[in-house]
């Protein structure tokens, strides 16, 4: 899997930049919060389709209009969030409420080449357990009370373009082990291509979807006390 993590604002979570390649090598930077961008040296020798979108200049990144500001903060967010959305990569967005997440995962979706697919948002605070699941991944009827029909989640309904799951930090850790199993790359296919199965049936259907998560809980701390889990961030 290929991620990046992208702090928004000067927060309480620490200036980390986390990235893994295809091939499972992975690098955990700390860097100074005014350095705009960390390229490991896996990137120096990508293939040609990489090293294209590597050597776009995040100036020419079309998408990022909404997002207003000059201060070295925004500039080295929006940088970084350029990149990403060029590469492809899911992203995980920290920051407190209000430090505009959903806006950069907007901006994102529209800068990348998923910009005339669906991006849908989901804001997994505020559905309870059972519903959460449901609008995620779907279910088929008589799964649960009140599943009086099949229906599919928003993996399905995503299908090439962006799902973005705000306060994913809020999911029970039932839910975040079906998210794990969801985000586990197929082998030998892009990085946006996963498999989900709707509640009740074992079938499994091959989504291409890139994923954008955002917390404004410190996950490391819930890592910490056994609330989030370690694998899924």
């Amino acid at each position: 899997m290929t991620a990046v993590l992208l702090l928004l604002g000067k927060t309480r979570y620490p200036a980390t930049f986390y990235e893994t390649s295809r091939d499972g090598k992975s690098w955990v930077t700390d860097v100074p919060f005014d350095l705009i961008d960390v390229i490991p040296d896996v990137l120096k020798n990508p293939d040609s389709h990489l090293q294209h979108l590597a050597s776009e200049s995040p100036s020419e990144v079309e998408g990022f209009e909404d997002i207003v500001g000059d201060s070295r903060a925004v500039r080295d967010a929006v940088g970084r969030a350029k990149r990403a959305a060029m590469r492809g990569v899911s992203v995980l967005l920290l920051g407190e409420s209000g430090s505009g997440k959903e806006m950069f995962a907007q901006a994102i979706h529209r800068a990348s080449p998923r910009r005339d697919k669906t991006f849908i948002a989901i804001n997994c605070a505020a559905l309870p357990k059972s519903l959460l699941e449901s609008e995620l991944f779907g279910h088929v009827k008589g799964a649960f009370t009140g599943a009086d029909k099949n229906r599919d989640g928003a993996f399905v309904a995503a299908d090439g373009g962006t799902l973005f799951l705000d306060e994913v930090g809020e999911c029970d850790l039932e839910t975040q082990a079906k998210l794990l199993r969801v985000l586990q790359p197929i082998t030998g296919a892009g990085p946006g291509f996963r498999k989900v199965s709707r509640i009740g049936e074992e079938k499994e259907r091959t989504v291409d979807v890139r994923i954008i998560a955002a917390t404004n809980r410190d996950l490391h701390s819930a890592i910490k006390h056994g609330s989030f889990r370690d694998d899924l961030f």
